[in-house]
């Protein structure tokens, strides 16, 4: 947990660092923590959709989900997207 904080102070850093110059910093700050959370909130309701598809449709297809993701992140270090 440590070392994800550390890192996490690190992330904030570059994120305060390109802030534009004639931005203000709450309004800069705030549009940061909503798009943040809508993000977390994106990821949990297609956490549980893909629960509920396994649930229905069985573990293969939990899976296949999670190859999906891992084949988008792959593709993303490569650049492939």
């Amino acid at each position: 947990m440590g070392l994800v904080g550390l890192m996490a102070i690190f992330h904030g850093h570059a994120h305060g660092a390109e802030m534009p110059e004639n931005a203000g910093g709450l309004v800069y700050g705030l549009g940061f923590m909503v798009g943040t959370a809508l993000l977390h909130l994106a990821g949990i309701g297609i956490g549980f959709a893909i629960g509920r598809l396994g649930d229905r449709l069985g573990a293969v297809w939990v899976r296949a989900a999670g190859a999906a993701v891992c084949a988008s992140g792959v593709a993303l270090v490569l650049g492939a997207l």
